[in-house]
């Protein structure tokens, strides 16, 4: 059983059977959803003049960016040395939004990573609809 009867916040629940049973590909997806809101929120908070606010969220989206990098799989060469180019150029709009106190830079690496979301979308949704034999590793259905 992947959740606890009883007791316990119902949405973190619903969110762990969400993580439990998503495919590969799906997991992506939601670490460049998670970024994306962070990278957001960021920008509202320095827009605001919410410094501390703005740098926590700078911080969880760099960590999930890391997160994204780790995975990486370096058997794929030329299109992993590409995303990880990506993460890390996304990586320095962050470090500068976040010292230059200025959210411009996040706009950049919003659009980036929107872009990389809805390829990594699409990617999945094509292989649940045609085989995961017929994916790429890591975007198995």
């Amino acid at each position: 059983m992947l959740v606890k009867k009883g007791g316990g916040n119902p949405y973190r629940q619903y969110r762990n059977n969400q993580i439990y049973t998503s495919t590969p590909a799906e997991l992506v997806v939601a670490l460049f959803d998670g970024a994306l809101r962070f990278v957001r929120q960021a920008a509202a908070a320095l827009e605001c003049g919410e410094l501390d606010e703005a740098h926590r969220f700078l911080d969880r989206a760099q960590e999930i960016l890391t997160e994204l990098t780790v995975a990486l799989d370096f058997k794929q060469e030329e299109i992993a040395q590409n995303l990880f180019s990506l993460y890390e150029y996304i990586n320095s709009l962050l470090v500068k939004a976040n010292v230059g106190r200025d959210a411009g830079p996040l706009e950049g690496a919003a659009k980036i990573l929107l872009s990389l979301r809805e390829a990594w979308a699409g990617a999945s949704r094509i292989c649940k609809g045609s085989g995961a034999e017929k994916c790429p590793p890591g975007v198995e259905g």
